[in-house]
């Protein structure tokens, strides 16, 4: 995709100071949008000539604000955390469904819609039958995080259907890169891994390590992003976004102690972990590709180079 492409195209991310969300919002300001980035949190800043909103989606008031003149959306606020879904079921119905239903009202409204295109979650599938998981597959959200999430996909394919919004979710699997959250929550496996590792601590994992995972890399995920704007066969669909290669966990551990010697202990995986957790995942992004022409370029061997690098650097922008 070309820089001329965006240059001068008004785009709104949000989530834009998040990890996905500022890459994203880095990319585009480089090649030449006016992007407007509405955020609640200020974890990233934003480039110079890009818009610093702050803000919370699920307000319609601030929902119909930010949409005024959006050519493409962007939609990436969201929480994230499975098990914290399972402690606080309100705070993520809200900013999840409820802040994804703002948008699209708001965006409907408008004379001219903008696109959305919207993040989803692997985790919408539960434990699969068969791997690696295409989007015919069974949808059984295992935690609340992944109801609120389908729940989210079904409007924006609900107004598409009733009002015409052009509108595009994306199911992503274990993305990692710099400015992955390494200090706090719970975000996944490769920051809980990388966390440990760069603090000298020996990494613990789930049995016997062999599970199976799809990681991408960010830069990757901003590359099917952009594509995915301009794939009208994408419109009103929903697909995987994942590099479609299985890694064990233990393939994981090995890139990080390839870099940063630390142990690595084996332990069984907690009763609450357990509930909810999917086994092994693989993606398959035959979809997206088909569509997009998109294709994964970094390995896990060097994204996990990449990532360690930065956060060794001092974890900066």
């Amino acid at each position: 995709m070309t820089a001329s492409r965006w240059r001068g195209v008004s785009v709104l991310v949000t989530g834009g100071r998040g990890f996905i969300g500022s890459h994203l919002v880095d990319r585009l300001a480089q090649q030449g949008a006016r992007v407007t980035s509405l955020d609640l949190c200020q974890r990233w800043p934003v480039p110079d000539g890009a818009d610093d909103v702050r803000g919370d989606l699920a307000d319609p008031e601030v929902a119909g604000r930010v949409i005024v003149g959006q050519e493409v959306v962007f939609h990436l606020a969201a929480r994230l955390s499975h098990r914290g879904s399972m402690t606080d079921p309100w705070g993520d119905l809200r900013d999840n469904t409820m802040a994804t239903l703002a948008l699209a009202e708001a965006a409907r409204r408008q004379e001219s819609p903008p696109r959305i295109i919207a993040t989803s979650t692997r985790q919408i599938y539960g434990r699969p039958d068969r791997l690696p998981v295409d989007e015919d597959h069974a949808l059984r959200p295992p935690d609340v995080n992944g109801i609120h999430k389908l729940a989210a996909e079904q409007y924006l394919r609900l107004y598409g259907h009733v009002y015409g919004l052009q509108a595009v979710s994306l199911r992503l699997t274990n993305i990692y890169g710099p400015r992955i959250a390494l200090h706090e929550g719970d975000f996944g496996v490769v920051s809980a891994l990388l966390r440990r590792a760069l603090g000298g601590q020996e990494m613990v994992l789930h049995d016997d390590g062999r599970q199976v995972r799809d990681f991408t890399y960010v830069d990757d995920v901003v590359d099917a992003l952009l594509l995915a704007a301009d794939a009208d066969a994408l419109v009103g669909q929903t697909v995987n976004l994942g590099c479609g290669t299985a890694y064990s966990l233990r393939d994981l551990a090995e890139a990080i102690v390839a870099i940063a010697p630390v142990p690595c202990r084996f332990q069984p995986e907690s009763a609450a972990a357990a509930a909810i957790a999917i086994g092994d995942y693989v993606s398959d992004p035959s979809r997206l590709i088909e569509a997009t022409g998109w294709q994964p370029k970094v390995t896990l061997a060097d994204g996990i180079a990449r990532t360690l690098a930065w956060a060794r650097d001092g974890g900066r922008a």
